[in-house]
């Protein structure tokens, strides 16, 4: 029996590969950050279940309350007796206290879980089985999706702030950018070496968008800020990180026909700056990237 040689088109199988290697990664990166996104959602399910307690027994203080209030309300004559056990009852129950404590119970739990719902909708969005759609999206929802699910890696080292321009769509991959954006995240975050601060700042600029993430971490010097897009360089310890995060940043930026720059300085920091055609890839055009480096 005569064996049949199949031949595979390169680019094909460089796009198959392309895939399985987005799709690791951020499997990776969800396994990385699952810890922190369970802790994230535990500390307002923490509070909100303890405010239903509180709830619950200003419920049965109120129901009590209503009764007596009916029984004075209801009496044909004035009665005494029933205007006395109201008194008392709103006194020992601390009737003003319970009213205006109230209110904020309810809003904190309401707080609480529209953080659990933001939470559960990054994930989802972002654990979804990757799309190579190109579509039109708002790149500073995306941006906050990212801070969501990287806030707990984030929050213990660094201040986060927001720069956000208001901005027009942007025809995209919005998974891959996602993937770019926390990528970028938890990298500044894991080049803090004391409490520092990271910004994101986006603006229009040449008939597409820029992003920036700003960090006062330690910095490259030239050697590293050289390498860092090389596919498994990593500077990080033994078990945190595979080395792939900026390589498929890199890759991520040349598909969308972008830019990516990077300027560092040994203990000032490290600012990687994006830019993405609002229109999405167009015929002729080649992403670049570059480095700079101020290390004296």
């Amino acid at each position: 029996m005569k064996s049949v040689r199949v031949e595979v088109d390169p680019e094909i199988e460089l796009d198959r590969l392309r895939a399985q290697l987005f799709r690791s990664e951020r499997l990776a990166n969800i396994g990385e950050l699952a810890a922190g996104i369970a802790h994230e959602v535990n500390n307002p399910v923490g509070y909100v279940q303890s405010n239903l307690q509180t709830l619950s027994g200003y419920v049965q203080d109120l129901l009590v309350l209503i009764e007596a209030y009916r029984d004075v309300a209801d009496a044909d004559a004035p009665d005494p007796d029933a205007r006395a056990r109201l008194d008392a009852l709103r006194e020992h129950m601390d009737e003003k206290h319970l009213l205006a404590d109230l209110p904020d119970v309810v809003e904190e739990s309401r707080q609480g879980v529209e953080i659990i719902r933001d939470v559960a909708l990054a994930l989802k969005d972002f654990a979804r089985p990757p799309d190579t759609v190109f579509e039109a999206r708002d790149i500073n929802a995306l941006i906050r999706q990212a801070a969501r699910i990287a806030a707990n890696e984030i929050k213990y080292v660094a201040d986060l702030e927001f720069n956000l321009t208001a901005l027009p769509p942007v025809t995209c991959v919005g998974s891959m950018i996602s993937q770019v954006l926390l990528n970028l995240l938890v990298n500044a975050a894991h080049a803090m070496e004391e409490r520092g601060r990271i910004t994101i700042t986006t603006a229009l600029e040449e008939a597409g968008v820029t992003v920036s993430v700003a960090d006062t971490g330690r910095g490259m010097n030239v050697d590293v800020a050289a390498r860092i897009f090389e596919p498994f360089f990593t500077t990080k310890p033994a078990g945190r990180g595979t080395g792939l995060g900026l390589s498929l940043v890199d890759d991520i930026i040349a598909r969308h026909e972008g830019r990516i720059n990077v300027q560092s300085e040994v203990g000032r920091g490290t600012v990687f700056h994006l830019w993405l055609p609002l229109g999405g890839p167009q015929p002729g055009q080649a992403g670049r990237r570059t480095y700079s480096n101020n290390d004296r």
